[in-house]
């Protein structure tokens, strides 16, 4: 059964783009065969469009439902990279170190400005130093 609310088919034609977009770079390496690299790009610039519009819609209704902000132009080039270059970067992604970057500006907000960032690198060097004494934890042998 086809939906005719046309908000509806845009709204699931832009989420359906990016989760192919994300499932083929999942079920990649770190160099794309230039048919996924095609689809990957394809996929993601149909996101891109139908989020566009989406935002031009509510915008036009007056409703904030859908924001355009700077990042949406980077993830243009993005798409357009994976098409140029075939890498895949799914692999570069750094979404595990997000928690960690908002501890460090829980730590920078909470400091003086004349001491902010030797107190950031303290907790920095004392966050490394507790990984490194974990580690030597694991390694030694049960007794």
């Amino acid at each position: 059964m086809k939906s005719k609310d046309i908000i509806l088919q845009v709204l699931g034609t832009c989420c359906y783009s990016l989760q192919k977009c994300i499932s083929l770079m999942d079920n990649s390496g770190i160099l794309l065969d230039v048919d996924t690299a095609n689809e990957a790009s394809e996929m993601l610039l149909l996101h891109i469009k139908s989020y566009a519009w989406l935002a031009a819609k509510f915008d036009s209704e007056r409703l904030m439902a859908f924001k355009i902000r700077p990042k949406f132009h980077y993830l243009w080039h993005q798409a357009c990279q994976i098409r140029e270059w075939r890498i895949n970067m799914g692999v570069f992604a750094t979404w595990s170190d997000e928690s960690f970057l908002g501890k460090i500006k829980l730590v920078a907000t909470a400091c003086h400005g004349k001491t902010m960032t030797s107190r950031v690198y303290q907790r920095y060097l004392l966050c490394l130093a507790m990984l490194v004494y974990r580690h030597n934890q694991m390694e030694k042998p049960s007794s």
